[in-house]
């Protein structure tokens, strides 16, 4: 069986001798290769996945409230929500239950 990009090159030609490895490169290369928009929509889909299984697994999934107090004494609250990523810095007990409450209804 004789392959059609195999011919020997004749003596009265001057075309480069083409080989079964410089096909395979021809058709490789041949290709711009690009991602499907679809594809790369699946990814970042997978890569927020990740990260809030991320922040599950090593933050636990209740909301968490801290009291700090700044330079001159003035307490507030800290609060973070591990489902959401959200936190705030809250000043009064009443807006940390009204916080709370909101989270609860995602």
């Amino acid at each position: 069986m004789k392959l059609p990009f195999l011919h020997q090159a004749d003596s009265t030609s001057h075309q480069p001798k083409t080989t079964v490895a410089s096909e395979y490169a021809a058709l490789f290369f041949r290709h711009s290769y690009t991602i499907p928009p679809s594809l790369i929509s699946f990814l970042f889909r997978l890569l927020d996945f990740s990260r809030l299984l991320i922040r599950l697994l090593f933050n636990g999934y209740r909301p968490q409230i801290r009291q700090t107090s700044d330079r001159e004494h003035n307490r507030y609250w800290y609060v973070y929500y591990p489902l959401s990523g959200v936190s705030k810095f809250l000043a009064y007990e009443a807006e940390i239950q009204q916080w709370l409450e909101l989270r609860q209804d995602i």
